[in-house]
């Protein structure tokens, strides 16, 4: 069966590493597809990546299917959220055509679309009229203020395993939209594309700087749905809705040991090291 060819592709809330992870449905999905640039949009990993020695066989393949679209030309972009403790450790790193990065920004059709994993937009309806006259300044006011109180937030947890995604009822959903499209024309983009919220979603708005597309992937988690760009319009892709045969090949899988994808999780330490070795010549040198 002839593969998809896609320019963007944005998947959100993965979870390698939990029970609850939909690997298998995953696997199919990438396999059946032909991105440029595939976006994995926030919730990778589970558990701080602290489990990715022990992922699950079908788990690794994904993993490693993820790494041979890469090795074969596709652009991929890991964008950390506010839980990917693992991931920011790694922000700034690029491993061939995998980056690792908090937020992106992709010109398609002369147009600015602004993707990140949009935890930050889930505000209350004080908080955002507290920023609103902060204007195109209010995202990094809200970013700089959660870099200071997310450990804070992180110490009242109730469980560090927690990878259930948020209830949000549908006026909190409104406010996220809202607040996320405001944010990005302040900044002048005209698209955002968002996850967090669990709910897919597609919506156009009018604003006083012109007309801001918002786009939300939704969960794999829960949902199985993800957003694809071809053809200049974005769609809702639904893995429930998808008539097409499952299939996916293991051939492109065979070339990559899994030495090769466990030695991802080693990558925040071998970091560490090197900066460790960097102090220690600094001493030496002073």
């Amino acid at each position: 069966m002839r593969k998809r060819t896609i320019e963007v592709v944005v998947v959100s809330d993965l979870y390698l590493g939990s029970e609850a992870c939909k690997a298998h449905e995953l696997l199919t999905y990438l396999s059946s597809i032909k991105p440029k640039t595939l976006i994995l949009n926030g919730g990778l990993v589970a558990d701080a990546g602290s489990g990715l020695y022990q992922l699950p066989k079908i788990q690794l393949k994904v993993i490693k299917k993820i790494i041979a679209m890469a090795s074969q030309g596709t652009s991929v972009y890991v964008l950390a959220d506010e839980k990917d403790h693992y991931l920011k450790k790694l922000t700034g790193i690029a491993i061939g055509t995998i980056e690792i990065r908090k937020e992106l920004i992709l010109e398609l059709d002369h147009k600015k679309t602004w993707f990140l994993h949009g935890q930050h937009f889930d505000l209350d309806q004080k908080s955002a009229v507290f920023l609103k006259p902060f204007g195109r300044y209010s995202y990094a006011l809200l970013t700089q203020w959660n870099s200071l109180f997310s450990p804070l937030r992180a110490l009242f947890r109730k469980t560090k395993n927690d990878t259930t995604q948020p209830v949000i009822d549908s006026l909190r959903l409104k406010q996220f939209r809202n607040y996320a499209i405001s944010c990005a024309g302040n900044r002048g983009y005209e698209a955002i594309a968002c996850g967090y919220t669990g709910h897919a979603d597609k919506h156009l708005k009018e604003g006083k700087y012109g007309n801001v597309l918002y786009l939300n992937s939704g969960d794999w988690l829960g949902e199985m749905t993800a957003l694809e760009y071809a053809f200049k319009r974005w769609k809702i892709y639904k893995y429930n809705a998808d008539k097409c045969s499952a299939f996916y090949t293991d051939e492109e899988l065979k070339a990559l040991a899994l030495h090769d994808v466990r030695a991802l999780a080693d990558l925040p330490n071998k970091r560490k090291q090197g900066r460790d070795s960097k102090k220690f010549l600094h001493k030496r040198v002073s």
